[in-house]
């Protein structure tokens, strides 16, 4: 530079090369990427993080559509429908369910009032123990809805398949109005058994046991939690009414093996593993929609949340192959398995800053699912105990005392294992007060000795075989 200048030039009045402005310049730039290399490495980590969840999320999609898993609301459609060959009862069940619904009573009427389950009172009070019987009244309800009643008898005696139309592209908005309709419809043939038990009327009782030993059949194709769980509550029905039965001494040794037959039919795996599946369907359809559909108020705080990014939707697809899977277990697998999932899941939302908020569709969607796999496990064992309870009830009718232990029972019926679901041990069965108590220890694999109360909220899964009343008062049909 200095050639540059005049030779002349005195040497204190030429520029030196780094003066003041230079240094100013590289402190500014210094400082500069000082304040800016953090918020550089937090983007270049934040495109990484997305960048792996995509991943993610791709190499699921192809491994699902690999397996022939169904993905999409179409997927699922096509897997529901009714298989070519078979006979297709959709229409005819809408139909029932449809006049049973009409004719369900209103909570307003004094009729809700008086009659029991299916109104205001409870089932106990149609009994002639009861302080407030309300037999009669039960009894003209039933004559009312005679035809109804009759045509759903009818219709569980036809062999076909049913598929309940669900529109699983709504997702959550989706509507299921014939599991509360089934639901319903076994209160009703509940009520109906018990009328028959309390008349004696043992044909009339047989008609309505074997309609609700039916009943559940109709949702084992059904591909949502909510019917799936429905079905759970109508099997408790099922057992319930069965086991009622047969301590009044009103069911022969024939009956009681062919309900513990149809007991022994019922499978609670496959319908939780379509359940499942089913649920990751309904929530892959809601993350490309509007969260607001999600929110719980109208604050339009997430209204501009268009669609799950691709880190919510990685983790909810993770976790919900982990929930199929882990539904297709043992109960020590699957709730090993779930509660994991639960810490996880809790861990994201302890991530600290705006990362938590990428875990807005998988916080609002998953805990309740990751929960109800109990409820398989029950019905699983409400079943189980229940069958049991009849072939014991068998056994009684035959030898004229109550069995001793299992390999008894299994001579009578070798098809029945009787091992408890969640330990897979066997059933407690213990004889006291004339009474045989068969139980499950249930959830907390505690044995709480056929408590059906405990302080935790899990307790036994029990059901008691009670020998037949002595004096039966047959009372007539009406």
């Amino acid at each position: 530079m200095t050639d540059c200048l005049p030779k002349n030039t005195p040497p204190e009045s030429r520029t030196p090369w780094w003066n003041w402005r230079r240094t100013a310049i590289a402190i500014v730039v210094l400082s500069s990427l000082v304040v800016l290399s953090p918020i550089a490495w937090k983007a270049g980590r934040y495109w990484y993080w997305r960048h792996t969840a995509q991943r993610s999320v791709n190499a699921e999609i192809a491994r699902l559509k690999a397996a022939g898993e169904p993905l999409t609301a179409r997927d699922l459609h096509a897997a529901y429908r009714v298989a070519d060959g078979a006979r297709d009862l959709t229409e005819k069940w809408l139909h029932v369910l449809a006049q049973l619904d009409s004719i369900r009573p209103d909570p307003k009427a004094p009729e809700f009032e008086a009659l029991p389950l299916i109104g205001a009172r409870p089932l106990e009070d149609l009994e002639p123990a009861a302080a407030d019987r309300c037999l009669v009244e039960t009894e003209q309800y039933l004559r009312r809805i005679a035809p109804q009643l009759e045509a759903l008898l009818a219709l569980l005696k036809e062999d076909g398949e049913v598929r309940f139309p669900v529109p699983f592209e709504k997702h959550f908005t989706a509507l299921t109005p014939h599991a509360q309709q089934l639901r319903y419809a076994a209160d009703l043939l509940l009520v109906r058994a018990r009328v028959c038990a309390i008349q004696a009327d043992t044909e009339e009782l047989d008609r309505s046991l074997s309609a609700l030993a039916a009943l559940p059949e109709k949702l084992d194709e059904s591909r949502t939690m909510i019917e799936q769980l429905v079905r759970c509550v109508v099997n408790r029905v099922a057992c319930d009414a069965m086991l009622d039965a047969a301590n009044r001494g009103q069911l022969s040794a024939e009956k009681l093996q062919h309900f513990a037959r149809q007991l022994d039919e019922l499978d609670f795996k496959r319908p939780a593993w379509l359940a499942y599946t089913g649920e990751r369907v309904l929530f892959w359809e809601a993350m490309g929609e509007n969260f607001s559909l999600l929110a719980r108020d109208d604050s339009g705080f997430t209204s501009g949340i268009k669609r799950a990014g691709p880190v919510d939707r990685a983790f909810v697809l993770g976790a919900m192959a982990k929930s199929v899977s882990a539904s297709q277990c043992d109960y020590l697998g699957a709730s090993q398995e779930f509660d994991a999932l639960n810490e996880e899941l809790k861990q994201e939302m302890l991530l600290p800053g705006l990362e938590r908020f990428h875990y807005l569709y998988s916080v609002t969607l998953l805990p309740s699912t990751y929960g109800a796999y109990v409820a398989f496990f029950n019905q699983d064992a409400r079943r189980r105990v229940t069958q049991a309870a009849l072939l014991a009830h068998v056994f009684r009718l035959r030898t004229g005392r109550w069995p001793v232990n299992y390999a008894e029972l299994i001579d009578n019926d070798s098809s029945s294992a009787f091992v408890d679901p969640f330990n897979a041990e066997s059933l407690h069965l213990r004889e006291e007060q004339s009474n045989l108590t068969i139980y499950s220890v249930g959830r907390d694999l505690t044995d709480d000795g056929g408590l059906e109360i405990n302080a935790r909220f899990q307790p036994d899964i029990v059901a008691v075989a009670k020998p037949p009343p002595q004096n039966v008062n047959h009372v007539e049909p009406r």
